[in-house]
């Protein structure tokens, strides 16, 4: 790769990154391509030398965005049982710390009401949502449908109460909320069966 398609890249990376950034503070109405390329004091006319359009951006730094925070499930630190792994899942999620950082976070929260209104990112979140449940159960649980189903409820679980303690600011009632969303989901998700030795 020469300088000049390097330094492309590089650019298109800083892109994808500063409207990743302002989806997650902002949504995706946040996300115009005049203050993506303001962030970063480029002009609006040399977007599109690294975008065919706005979609175009939407679609590609929504699902880089997602994929950033989906592959921190592939960790070896996240337990092999589906229903360790939705515990941890939460727990990890449903903090202050991450309801305080939205451009260092999730971008489901801030997206989602969005995302339903509008085609190119539909398809963009419908797919990493997709992803992120056959990550976040396992591969030991992709055939089971109470896995799946305990999944699908606590990513609604976490993404709606933090979207919720976010709207209530750092107040008690935020943090009780996070709270009680934490335990309703240890509480929900069934116990793993106990191990048994001989299997191992």
């Amino acid at each position: 790769m020469n300088a000049r398609a390097k330094q492309k890249a590089e650019t298109r990376e800083r892109i994808l990154e500063s409207a990743g950034t302002r989806m997650k503070e902002h949504g995706i109405a946040g996300a115009s391509v005049a203050d993506v390329m303001g962030d970063l004091g480029l002009t609006v006319g040399g977007f599109y030398a690294h975008f065919s359009s706005k979609d175009n951006l939407i679609d590609q730094s929504l699902r880089r965005a997602m994929s950033e925070r989906t592959q921190r499930l592939r960790s070896p630190a996240y337990p092999d049982e589906w229903q360790e792994r939705l515990r941890r899942f939460a727990s990890r999620y449903l903090t202050r710390e991450h309801r305080d950082d939205p451009a260092g976070g999730c971008p489901m929260p801030s997206v989602a009401a969005d995302a339903g209104r509008l085609g190119a990112a539909q398809s963009a979140f419908t797919d990493e949502v997709a992803v992120l449940v056959d990550v976040l159960r396992g591969d030991q649980a992709k055939r089971n449908p109470q896995a799946r189903a305990a999944t699908l409820a606590t990513i609604a679980t976490c993404v709606g109460a933090l979207t919720l303690a976010r709207a209530l600011g750092k107040s008690a009632l935020s943090n009780e909320l996070l709270a009680a969303a934490r335990a309703f989901v240890d509480q929900a998700v069934p116990a793993p069966p106990p191990h048994n030795p001989k299997e191992s």
